[in-house]
């Protein structure tokens, strides 16, 4: 089952191939950003794609089913190298990169994930690693880790967190022995960002994303976790620890891997839908349950129902193939695994007061429900393996143009859940659709050539950004009561809205994301059964009910 990883990591490797500047006479020999060095529509280069590296270091060193012919590949391996040459050569001089736009000076994506990729390549390239490289090498290496432990990002991220850490100890691991002095700083200010990492983990076992769950995060903390792992050999202070937050998050994250094979969604904060498996496969050796996940997770990449990285942007896929290389050399053959929830066939219903989240499941169905995020559902039939119904909020559209929904997740939410029947009530927000023009973009990219080099400039911008495409509060006056109410044979959903404007149209139900965030709205097929009601002009001062028949899966309006 392994193979499936192997199979749609070499798939991109061509396209991989033809996104790197492989012309030796090049100044930009060795980088992955296509858009800047062939089609010239960017004026910089985009840093994390030199996470390629690690991909062509990976099919070079290891002898990998259906990737013979790159395998010891002399132009492989120089292609990887220059891959490293040209991110030293990108790096500012405080040891960031730059991912979306120039002097953003990222934090854990374009600068720590980074780190882990290019000294990850160095690993396994081993003795074809240039010995004349190595001092400059590390002094690159050197400079991304002390901006890592000495700088932070603005909203709570804290895959972000875990993403940072992993290329911290792993350059600490490296250092120890070549600049002991500098390593020693590097270990104690790991030993702090150890501590921010964990003030953002829940006993429930999930981690916060801004400002709730995403399972697509979670497994991607799994991932981070487990790779730091793999470098933590004796060292007792953090073992105990980091273990305790992976087997909790192992638990947690099983219940969105849904009967049709799909996880995550928009049930998150993030709605995200990628599945970080090599974590799951590095656990699944003392951890029956990741290796159920693992196994499960397999099944459905291998049918089409996980976002591969054939769909996914060019800045995404490449490190989403070295993902899978990973899991592939990795992946590891669990025995006698348990079921995971959603395959399980007797009757069971959990809420998770932390998260405001709850699972139920029968012999037929699996349902969850994140009232967090103003009351999103979904059911899943499983015996047919498919999602028969799909609540992801309200929609209103109002005379001014402004779209506004309940799929946020406000402060001011009140959540009530007693058995079969949860409720939340608060206000509707706006969502925020914002783009350049091309004046607008000039100017940007104009103030931050002339301000970027200033390290808090920066990172006021990319919070400004932030707030305003992903966090920010955008409450509205319109206020909505939604209650959920479940038995044997039905679920109800009766919606309640307070207006004093006239609604132009209401959308009820259906799949859709609220939120900006770079690595989701991938297409998925059950969106091509996409079911929901729009009403014109509606009548806002009756509540709205919907209604889902589980012994017919149909659904219907009053």
């Amino acid at each position: 089952m392994r193979k499936i990883y192997a199979d749609l990591a070499l798939a991109e490797i061509p396209r991989l191939l033809s996104c790197q500047d492989r012309n030796p006479f090049s100044p930009s020999y060795g980088s992955f950003s296509r858009e800047f060095w062939h089609t010239r529509a960017k004026g910089f280069a985009d840093s994390i794609t030199q996470f390629g590296t690690l991909s062509l270091a990976m099919i070079y060193a290891y002898k990998i089913e259906g990737g013979e012919a790159y395998y010891k590949n002399k132009e492989i391996r120089d292609w990887a190298i220059a891959g490293i040459r040209n991110w030293m050569k990108i790096q500012h001089h405080d040891g960031s990169y730059d991912e979306f736009y120039p002097n953003e000076r990222g934090w854990a994506g374009p600068t720590g994930f980074l780190v882990y990729a290019i000294l990850r390549s160095y690993e396994v390239l081993g003795e074809d690693f240039p010995a004349d490289l190595k001092d400059e090498f590390f002094e690159t290496i050197k400079r991304s880790a002390w901006f890592l432990v000495t700088r932070e990002e603005s909203g709570v991220l804290a895959n972000h967190h875990a993403m940072a850490l992993l290329p911290i100890y792993q350059s600490y691991y490296h250092l120890k022995d070549r600049d002991p002095l500098f390593a020693q700083k590097l270990i104690k200010e790991f030993d702090k960002r150890m501590d921010v990492f964990l003030s953002y983990c829940y006993d429930e076992g999930w981690c916060l994303e801004y400002d709730g769950v995403d399972p697509g995060y979670l497994s991607a903390i799994v991932s981070f976790l487990s790779k730091m792992q793999r470098y933590m050999t004796g060292n007792e202070k953090w073992k105990d620890r980091i273990e305790q937050v992976i087997n909790k998050a192992v638990d947690f994250s099983s219940f969105f891997f849904y009967p049709n094979g799909s996880f995550g969604g928009t049930l998150g904060s993030r709605q995200t839908l990628h599945f970080y498996a090599h974590g799951y496969e590095l656990q699944a050796k003392n951890n029956k349950l990741a290796g159920a996940m693992a196994e499960f997770g397999r099944q459905a990449l291998l049918e089409g129902k996980i976002v591969p990285p054939t769909i996914q942007d060019d800045r995404y896929f490449l490190y989403r193939t070295g993902e899978f290389l990973e899991a592939y050399v990795d992946a590891y053959e669990a025995e006698d695994m348990p079921l995971l929830p959603c395959q399980k066939p007797d009757d069971f219903e959990l809420f998770f007061p932390q998260a405001k989240m709850m699972v139920k499941n029968s012999n037929r169905h699996y349902i969850l429900l994140n009232l967090a995020k103003g009351g999103v559902l979904k059911v899943f039939d499983k015996e047919l393996k498919k999602l028969v119904f799909s609540d992801d909020g309200l929609v209103i559209s109002m005379s001014d143009k402004k779209v506004m929904t309940t799929q946020w997740i406000g402060e001011e939410y009140q959540i009530d859940h007693q058995g079969n029947n949860s409720i939340v009530s608060g206000n509707f927000h706006q969502i925020p659709y914002k783009y350049f023009n091309p004046i607008t973009y000039s100017f940007f990219t104009i103030f931050m050539i002339l301000t970027g080099w200033n390290a808090r400039v920066a990172d006021f911008i990319k919070g400004a950004i932030r707030n305003l495409l992903m966090t920010k509060s955008s409450k509205s006056d319109l206020s909505f009561k939604r209650q959920f109410i479940f038995d044997n044979q039905t679920i109800k959903i009766i919606n309640t809205i307070k207006s004093q404007e006239k609604a132009v149209s209401i959308r009820i139900a259906g799949q859709f994301a609220a939120r900006y965030v770079p690595q989701s709205r991938y297409f998925q097929w059950e969106e091509l059964d996409n079911h929901y009601f729009n009403i014109s002009n509606p009548d806002l001062t009756k509540p709205i009910e919907v209604s889902l028949d589980l012994s017919s899966n149909k659904v219907s309006l009053n």
